[in-house]
């Protein structure tokens, strides 16, 4: 009996562990540091997204290191609208929040593997509410 202690005490701490897990179907406020919900921007009101983003996730906004001595603008990250390219960081402040059903910042990697090449510094993934496809990545 001895030797079983080890193995239950184990199995319980992964069923407390597995109980205590998000069923990820909530439509509430996202904790995830990547992505932004209309949930979490709807609080804010009638802000545009690049002072939700300051507000909610500042740490998308810090400055990058230069990545090119020919492009001092590949160090910010390039803003894609409804799987468009829509323009430099700085657009987001043309983006009322309320209009946005999702964002999610994708690193350099990401945006490569998504949207292809051009993107050193990442993406501002934006899905307007418009644009229909809010909830597929």
């Amino acid at each position: 009996m001895r030797a079983l202690r080890p193995l239950l005490t184990l199995a319980v701490a992964v069923s407390l562990t597995a109980a205590c897990a998000s069923g990820g179907g909530s439509r509430g406020p996202t904790r995830n540091s990547h992505v932004l919900t209309a949930a979490d921007l709807e609080p804010l009101g009638g802000v545009t997204l690049w002072e939700a983003i300051r507000e909610l996730r500042p740490q998308w906004l810090r400055p990058r290191p230069p990545n090119s001595f020919n492009d001092p603008e590949a160090a910010n990250p390039k803003v894609i609208l409804d799987r468009q390219p829509f323009g430099e960081m700085n657009d987001l402040r043309r983006i009322m929040a309320t209009t946005v059903a999702r964002v999610e910042f994708l690193s350099a990697r990401d945006a490569t593997t998504q949207y292809g090449t051009g993107y050193p510094a990442g993406v501002f993934d934006v899905r307007s509410k418009r644009g229909g496809d809010a909830d597929r990545p």
